[in-house]
């Protein structure tokens, strides 16, 4: 059975806060920092929340078998005004609850140590203004224990996690090279 992963951490976060807060209509795993100029870029139903790793601080190798990474991770908050909920007064509410839940959460996972330095940050902007959206976002560091193998080595990668399928046109950087 595999271990914790980062990937796994998120898929856990996100399906966590999707569970508690029943009302989102988008909670996801993003790539990275939401800002004013992915607005055009991304669709998605809102009240939302968008879950991404923003990298790893520091990692730590206290014993032959793991490492512990301190994982730098943020929830976007996007709100529209709603009949009677302002935009803002809705992320301020969401930024509230996430403020009082993460410091508590462990997200189903045994490998993983509590929140600290919780942040709220508020991402207004003209741009974000003239699109009629609020976002902010909570971020915090939490450390996650990687395992390697039993025999002390890192596991191997499954090759559809960092290669594409032969020949895949979607996947060439330069289909016209090929040609050549």
């Amino acid at each position: 059975m595999p271990g914790p992963s980062t990937q796994g951490l998120l898929e856990a976060i996100a399906g966590d806060l999707r569970a508690r807060l029943t009302a989102l209509r988008t909670c996801a795993v993003h790539d990275g920092r939401f800002h004013a100029a992915e607005i055009q870029r991304w669709s998605m139903a809102t009240p939302a929340v968008l879950v991404a790793w923003l990298g790893t601080a520091k990692a730590e190798t206290p014993g032959a078998g793991w490492t512990d990474c301190d994982q730098q991770l943020a929830a976007f908050v996007v709100t529209r005004d709603a009949p009677e909920l302002p935009r803002g007064k809705a992320a301020r509410n969401l930024a509230d609850w996430l403020l009082l839940y993460v410091p508590r959460a462990r997200w189903g996972l045994k490998e993983i140590g509590a929140a600290e330095d919780l942040q709220a940050e508020n991402l207004y902007s003209s741009e974000v203004d003239q699109s009629n959206l609020a976002i902010w976002m909570v971020s915090w560091r939490q450390t996650l224990r990687l395992e390697a193998a039993e025999d002390g080595t890192c596991p191997p990668l499954p090759s559809e996690l960092y290669a594409a399928a032969q020949d895949d046109p979607h996947e060439k950087i330069h289909p016209e090279e090929a040609s050549e």
